[in-house]
């Protein structure tokens, strides 16, 4: 960047680069007067009158996700490894910032929960949000009172407790292990179980929805939705969930069905590709795709790779015929073809005997380099290419025919906007203003595919025009 003019309270710089950038703070008090800076807002020079008149938001971001359907709010909340305990934990609109890393700050931060609640209203999109691991019960009612005084009462309030429990990468897995442990010591059904941490979540969901319901009183079944969010590759995870639910349930005069909607899954699909053990297989896709563009048989270096990674993400046939040809030794993975015949169904099956539907709370390529593999740049690059390819929209959006055809309703992308890298491309765009197959593919499903699983009032996910204002 380049300063272009700089004044008492105002500095003008010029970036020119699309991806995020970094701005380090030298000194707060570069005088030694003691008055120290204590707000700093940086906001790009075509939306200071807006920022300036209130505006949160930046336009660019509110004409992107206008015609969503539901907003997960997971990460802007910081729900992985989040301290909160206490509703005054969270931090408020005035915070000098919302986006202090979890796991390095004494201060929890993340998006304030006025403001998920005005992205909501403004765009006319049901929120989704998780609920922190070690929440009290107390927190749970101030955070339910709150969306339903302010939330569009048309609009349906989706609740989750925590994020992936299941995934010990996560601080909150170790945590609910700990208290299923405590808490069912003297159960009899919970003892000589592996899944004391599933019990748990399913047990806590529970509960935070009896608060909800309580919170909402004679709107709860019009209002709220309730999550049950489970891994999709294990079933092990779910049974231990469903009946974690159904112990605090059976003994506190409620039903599952009484107090959730769904069971939520992921459309996540990687066929093995970017795992150490494919290698082999992945360098010769790359020395093929190369050769061929050098001899002029393709109009960039990664087209065959595409083509070949796209063909094995549907069936992993090509990675079957490696192991058969003794090129690689193991088979892992996950294929639309797992997800079709047997990931999905039997999800489906599960929660249907519930009286639940099922949902995703994400989905998408889960194609990343994985261990040495993340220091080799060749793989890395071509792997991010294929994650930002029309071959990899297309399969994606398999996956969600995949996911309807099997049964369930709601498919959901994980990130709209991210950097892609070596730990992963999950932003379907990367910046405001960016343009990807990944995005487009969403966007048109979205745009195509009624909500007619549930009834809703037509009106209820309308949102105003965005006008620009000229001098």
């Amino acid at each position: 960047g380049t300063i272009v003019s700089e004044e008492p309270g105002r500095i003008v710089f010029d970036y020119t680069g699309e991806k995020p950038f970094i701005i380090d703070l030298l000194s707060i008090d570069a005088d030694g007067s003691g008055v120290y800076m204590h707000v700093m807002s940086i906001v790009r020079e075509d939306l200071v009158d807006l920022y300036e008149a209130g505006g949160i938001f930046d336009p660019g971001y509110i004409e992107l996700i206008a015609d969503h359907r539901v907003i997960r709010f997971m990460d802007l909340q910081q729900t992985n490894w989040s301290s909160q305990v206490d509703f005054n934990d969270m931090v408020s609109a005035d915070y000098y910032t919302w986006t202090l890393p979890p796991q390095e700050s004494s201060v929890q931060t993340g998006t304030p929960l006025s403001v998920m609640v005005d992205l909501a209203n403004q765009i006319g999109a049901d929120p989704w949000f998780n609920i922190p691991h070690q929440a009290t019960d107390e927190y749970i009612r101030e955070f339910a009172e709150y969306v339903r005084d302010n939330l569009d009462p048309g609009l349906t309030a989706y609740f989750e407790y925590s994020n992936e429990a299941w995934n010990f990468l996560f601080e909150q897995a170790a945590w609910t292990n700990n208290a299923g442990l405590e808490l069912f010591a003297d159960v009899p059904q919970f003892q000589n179980d592996d899944y004391p941490f599933s019990e748990f979540y399913g047990y806590r969901s529970a509960e935070m929805m009896s608060i909800v319901q309580d919170v909402y009183g004679g709107e709860f079944e019009a209002r709220t939705h309730g999550v049950l969010a489970t891994q999709t590759r294990n079933l092990g995870v779910l049974y231990p969930a469903l009946e974690g639910a159904e112990y605090f349930a059976s003994n506190s005069g409620h039903t599952i069905d009484e107090l959730f909607d769904s069971v939520a899954v992921t459309g996540y699909f990687d066929a093995g590709i970017g795992r150490e053990e494919t290698l082999p297989l992945i360098q010769q896709w790359i020395d093929v795709s190369k050769a061929r563009f050098e001899a002029g048989l393709e109009d960039t270096p990664y087209q065959y790779f595409n083509e070949q990674a796209a063909i094995n993400l549907r069936d992993q046939s090509l990675q079957q015929q490696a192991v058969n040809d003794g090129l690689i030794t193991a088979m892992d993975g996950t294929s639309i073809e797992d997800l079709a015949t047997v990931h999905f169904p039997e999800n489906f099956a599960l929660a249907e005997q519930y009286g639940l539907d099922l949902i995703q709370y994400e989905g998408g390529s889960h194609v990343t380099p994985q261990g040495a593999l993340g220091n080799n740049e060749e793989v890395v690059d071509f792997i991010i290419h294929l994650n930002d390819s029309p071959e990899m929209a297309q399969i994606t959006l398999e996956m969600i025919q995949a996911f309807r055809d099997a049964g369930g309703t709601l498919a959901n992308d994980f990130i709209l906007i991210g950097a892609h890298s070596k730990y992963g491309s999950w932003g379907s765009l990367e910046y405001v203003g960016d343009e990807s197959p990944i995005w487009d593919a969403w966007a048109g499903y979205n745009a195509a595919t009624p909500g007619d699983w549930e009834e809703r009032d037509p009106d209820a996910f309308l949102h105003g025009d965005l006008f620009r204002g000229t001098d």
